[in-house]
């Protein structure tokens, strides 16, 4: 084997090379002599310093440079001459930065003849740094003050940023943390649920997301307290990288839309109802026009009947047809007095204290007649006290008790009032102990002019439960027919109780 000899270590050789690498070398190289002239300068020197080689060569710091820049320069040399070896420093301005080595040149006995020096220019690099921090400036304010909740959570599972917004959502709902998937799942999860199911494992948005999904608006339904829930559109993106696009982190975003969920509640709502009452409309028109026509044209022909018997002088049958006419004219006004109190219950009420036992007992006293024709009894007691109008609400019991009265059955009537309390609203029962209504005509006895076969003789407007209905959705509830009632007909109805003080 061929052993290779190295040749004889030449210090010439190594100078010329440094020589040859720094002078095309991409940042700035000089020599200076201890009496502070530049006998040697690369060319990235003279384009960092924006001279030509004659202004340099010879001079002195002074002679081309700011004096700021000089007196820093001679300083730091002569650090190195008094230290003999080699020095790091770092100079900074606002619109520059540099890293600067300077070592000593010896001569062969051994005294420092020169100052070598390479300044490695780190401007681009103060640039990338006052935009990365101004990005991130940017982000910190755009994260903090942004509407949405946000979190990133990281290949741990923890969460590595939350926002401002983030922070106080999960303060609202009572998370009280650490931070991570965990404790995370552990409070949502007896949370989460629409319609009072709860999330199975396959429809958590985290752990979708961490398989890949993405997963943009979807609604999530979270019980805050009981009774009580809230409605969040989340976004959740699986963040790859774009080396291997393996997924290192989830980002998720929660907008609260609680309030827009109900307003798009109460405005479907609302729309049901404006169509409803159009449909009501539509029928009510036409029903009062044919049931308005009907005594008229009634009062018509009995006033001609009348006019022949007259001219004839036959009396033998006009007191009869006196007295038809006046009942065809009293239900003519009844008529027109119950559309009027169909109209008035369209209108805005004045709301105040309202005692339920004197309305009824007002009701009464208004009715004593009919009741005691129908030999019958009102009972009613502990009725509570409720936000209302006094004179509306009388209607309404007016109406109930009148249409029990007209369908009652062979037994003498029987009525019970009574009240049970539901949170903040008095459910009210009407109890009445007829031949009762058939559950298919539950929503069609409400609809104006509907009317039932009655046992008695007595004519109806078929406006009674249409008013009654108005004017307690007017008072903020609603009503119905009871349709599990043993006997008879029941009728319940909601009003607003009176807030404690």
């Amino acid at each position: 084997m061929q052993t290779i000899i190295p040749p004889p270590f030449d210090k010439t050789m190594i100078g010329s090379s440094c020589y040859a690498l720094l002078k095309y070398f991409h940042h700035p190289a000089w020599i200076r002599l201890v009496d502070g002239r530049y006998v040697w300068v690369n060319q990235s020197f003279l384009n960092f310093f924006k001279v030509k080689l004659e202004q340099v060569i010879d001079k002195r710091n002074e002679d081309f440079l700011s004096p700021e820049i000089a007196e820093k320069s001679s300083a730091t040399e002569q650090e190195v001459i008094e230290k003999r070896c080699s020095v790091t420093f770092h100079f900074e301005r606002e619109d520059c930065r540099a890293t600067v080595h300077k070592t000593p040149i010896f001569s062969d006995n051994n005294e420092i003849i020169a100052v070598a020096a390479v300044m490695v220019d780190l401007t681009q690099e103060l640039e990338l740094e006052t935009q990365l921090a101004c990005a991130k400036d940017f982000y910190e304010i755009l994260l903090t003050n942004m509407g949405e909740a946000l979190f990133f959570i990281n290949k741990n599972n923890e969460f590595e940023i939350v926002n401002k917004r983030g922070q106080e959502a999960l303060k609202d709902l009572g998370f009280k943390g650490p931070l991570n998937f965990k404790s995370w799942d552990s409070f949502f999860s007896e949370r989460y649920g629409t319609d009072g199911k709860k999330y199975t494992e396959d429809m958590k948005i985290i752990p979708r997301a961490w398989k890949g999904e993405v997963i943009l608006n979807e609604e999530v339904c979270v019980e805050r307290k009981k009774g009580c829930k809230i409605t969040f559109l989340a976004s959740a993106i699986p963040f790859r990288s774009k080396t291997d696009n393996s997924i290192h982190g989830i980002i998720l975003t929660v907008t609260d839309i609680t309030k827009e969920k109900e307003l798009l509640n109460n405005l479907a709502q609302k729309t049901k109802l404006i169509e409803q009452r159009n449909q009501e409309l539509n029928q009510f028109a036409y029903s009062a026009a044919h049931d308005l026509r009907d005594p008229l044209r009634s009062i018509s022909l009995l006033a001609s009947f009348i006019e022949e018997k007259l001219k004839k002088q036959d009396y033998e049958e006009v007191e009869f047809l006196l007295q038809k006419l006046l009942n065809t004219a009293a239900y003519g006004g009844s008529l027109v007095k119950n559309l009027l109190d169909y109209s008035a219950a369209n209108r805005e009420i004045k709301m105040e204290t309202v005692c339920l036992h004197d309305v009824v007992d007002h009701t009464i006293n208004t009715l004593s007649n009919l009741i005691e024709q129908a030999e019958g009894k009102i009972i009613f007691n502990n009725l509570p006290t409720v936000l209302g109008n006094d004179q509306q609400l009388q209607i309404v019991f007016q109406n109930i008790i009148s249409n029990a009265i007209r369908y009652k059955g062979d037994a003498p009537l029987s009525v019970s009032i009574s009240a049970e309390q539901e949170n903040s609203l008095w459910v009210i029962s009407v109890q009445d102990n007829g031949s009762g209504i058939s559950e298919e005509f539950k929503e069609e006895i409400f609809l104006p002019f509907k009317r039932l076969k009655a046992n008695v003789h007595s004519r109806s407007s078929g406006l009674g439960l249409s008013i009654c209905r108005r004017i307690i959705e007017q008072h903020g509830g609603k009503i119905w027919l009871d349709t599990l009632a043993d006997r008879g007909a029941c009728f319940k109805f909601t009003l607003k109780g009176v807030p404690k003080k």
